[in-house]
């Protein structure tokens, strides 16, 4: 019961079901959008999960953030594990747009986690827990 049809576009594998958007939106309207159906942007929580998250291809959003003042990464879910890019996260300051503080799989660097500006628009993945309401 309230659990998004795989007919939608969801897909499910081992316990949670992903959608992998076609849109793109900044970080913040991304997980905003994931929320809207009980979902979170996607945590990456072990070797598997990067692998099939790399084969996807693409660069699209996930829920690993660093914003707010003096904020550490986090995810979104409160998962805890890394697959950084060599040299990242590495914060870069942008001037007007702002630090780089939210992450994304990044196709250029073999779909290696790479920190970006929030406000830039890419697609996103919402990941669910099957039992989840």
């Amino acid at each position: 019961a309230g659990c998004p049809s795989l007919a939608l576009g969801w897909r499910h594998r081992r316990g949670h079901i992903y959608f992998f958007s076609a849109d793109r939106k900044p970080w913040r309207d991304a997980e905003a959008a994931c929320r809207a159906v009980h979902a979170h942007l996607a945590s990456v929580t072990g070797p598997e999960e990067q692998v099939r998250a790399r084969a996807r291809g693409g660069s699209y959003w996930i829920g690993l953030t660093a914003t707010g003042p003096g904020s550490s990464w986090h995810w979104v879910d409160g998962t805890a594990y890394s697959f950084w890019a060599p040299g990242q996260p590495d914060s870069t300051d942008h001037g007007q747009w702002g630090r780089e503080s939210c992450a994304q799989i990044h196709h250029v660097g073999n779909g290696l986690w790479n920190d970006h500006n929030c406000n830039f628009t890419f697609p996103w993945v919402c990941k669910r827990d099957l039992s989840a309401p």
